[in-house]
């Protein structure tokens, strides 16, 4: 799959529920379900439209969420506020590990890994596989971090010929 396309499916693996994150929208990044309705949004804001802020709206979770990062830098922020028990403040960092082409997204407390996504080739049927690695965190929070790394992995695309990622390596 070209992980350029306008629209991405993100699926869950143990309900096979699927998702679509739509790049990019005039104004919004959106985050849509199978029924079509928005659960998450993008918005820019500040100079450049570096800074993001997320806000995403679900059952059990809602999530409000700066992001930024200097373009061209191996790493970008989340900060903000979500209603999923143990996750109510959030500081989070999302690097790049330029060595095993994946996204690692960490809290900036306390160093501990929350996530990794690994980039699938374009000769495979995907963009990537993201692991979830922090335990007790709630479904619809798991929806939250698919949807951050997803869009943060597409900046870096954007990006690749300034940060160095080439995509025509294989792992």
């Amino acid at each position: 799959v070209d992980p350029y396309v306008k629209e991405w499916t993100i699926t869950d693996t143990e309900t096979n529920e699927k998702y679509t994150v739509q790049f990019p929208a005039p104004d919004y990044e959106f985050l849509k379900d199978a029924r079509g309705e928005n659960v998450g949004t993008v918005r820019s804001f500040g100079k450049l439209g570096i800074k993001k802020k997320f806000t995403f709206v679900r059952e059990k979770c809602f999530a409000d969420v700066e992001w930024c990062g200097k373009l061209t830098s191996n790493s970008k922020s989340a900060k903000g506020i979500t209603t999923a028990q143990g996750f109510e403040q959030i500081n989070w960092k999302i690097n790049m590990n330029n060595v095993a082409y994946r996204l690692d997204i960490a809290d900036n407390k306390t160093n501990e890994l929350i996530s990794k996504f690994y980039h699938s080739f374009k000769d495979y049927e995907e963009v990537g596989k993201l692991e979830i690695l922090k335990k007790g965190m709630q479904k619809d929070l798991m929806l939250f971090v698919a949807y951050l790394t997803g869009y943060t992995f597409r900046c870096y695309l954007d990006e690749l010929p300034q940060i160095g990622w080439d995509m025509t390596k294989k792992c």
